[in-house]
């Protein structure tokens, strides 16, 4: 009975020790995210153009503007580190998928 509950033990810790490691994420989509949202407010508040250029090293595929009334340029897709986010055009609304 101890050799097989030792056996148990030794095979859980292999296979703990060689399953597949998942990269430690980051949150810089959420980040984008949120300056994304902010240059939408801004635009929305100030009643005038904003250009959306996030610190976050995320690069979209078109620039982003934002008119008065926080309307963007183009619908685009974005891909992210953890998925994907998706532009609606003329709202400037966010869809985001992992």
């Amino acid at each position: 009975m101890v050799e097989l509950l030792l056996v148990i033990m030794i095979s859980v810790i292999l296979s703990l020790n060689l399953s597949v490691r998942v990269k430690e994420y980051d949150g810089s989509d959420h980040l984008y995210i949120s300056e994304y949202t902010s240059a939408l407010a801004k635009a929305m508040a100030s009643k005038e153009r904003v250009d959306f250029r996030p610190e976050v090293n995320i690069s979209a595929p078109y620039p982003i503007y934002f008119n008065q009334n926080g309307n963007v340029n183009m619908a685009q897709t974005i891909m992210m580190h953890k998925g994907s986010l998706t532009v609606s055009l003329g709202t400037g609304y966010l869809d985001y998928e992992n």
